[in-house]
């Protein structure tokens, strides 16, 4: 049985929005976007194949939609993304050609959102690298690329960061003896995810300060 597209009508209440007709019956309704891509205009033959395929660039077109709202507020990780979209009910295949789509295009990007996250978490939370690299497990991205984004870590600036968060710790230390103080000095730090090295490192430097004081 031949199929042809009857009619084109626009949703009288979201302009963005089409009915298509095929064979004068109702058939489904897609955004403009498909319209376009599809060229679904009045008059056009269509078999079962490409019904099918414009009812998938709509599912997709969907995806992106809401994928792209999400991305407007900040970066997102692939698991990240993947997660959301799986909540909206969204199909897995189709969530997977969308993700792959943006991966190339730049708009997913886990390394840079990686390096991002580290540079702005150590700087304005003052925390260590390995609670950074807790964080970015937890946000699903690749053990590698958590890696290649802490090589990148400015060393002066994690030190500086550590040396902020031990300065304004020690205050509540006043009045310990010094060992004691250093062993929850220590402690602090390391809850904080500084490595041992630059924790020695702070703390050698608060002390050269308490003494040129």
């Amino acid at each position: 049985m031949s199929r042809k597209i009857t009619k084109v009508i626009q949703h009288s209440r979201n302009p963005h929005r089409y009915h298509i007709y095929v064979n004068d019956e109702y058939a489904f309704s897609v955004h403009e976007d498909v319209v376009v891509d599809k060229r679904l205009l009045k008059g056009k033959a269509v078999d079962e194949a490409e019904l099918e395929a414009i009812v998938k660039e709509e599912e997709k077109k969907k995806i992106e939609r809401a994928g792209l709202r999400y991305l407007s507020y900040r970066p997102r990780t692939q698991s990240e993304m993947r997660v959301y979209l799986q909540q909206k009910g969204f199909d897995q295949a189709l969530i997977e050609e969308v993700i792959v789509k943006w991966v190339g295009e730049g708009y997913l990007n886990d390394e840079a959102f990686a390096v991002q996250w580290i540079e702005e978490r150590l700087s304005t939370k003052h925390k260590g690298r390995y609670l950074l690299r807790q964080e970015l497990k937890e946000k699903g991205i690749d053990e590698q690329v958590i890696r290649s984004a802490l090589s990148r870590i400015d060393h002066r600036a994690e030190q500086e960061a550590c040396l902020k968060l031990a300065q304004k710790r020690m205050k509540r230390y006043e009045g310990l003896e010094p060992t004691k103080r250093k062993h929850k000095l220590f402690a602090y730090l390391s809850q904080r995810g500084y490595p041992l090295h630059v924790i020695e490192t702070v703390y050698e430097q608060l002390m050269d300060d308490e003494h040129d004081f």
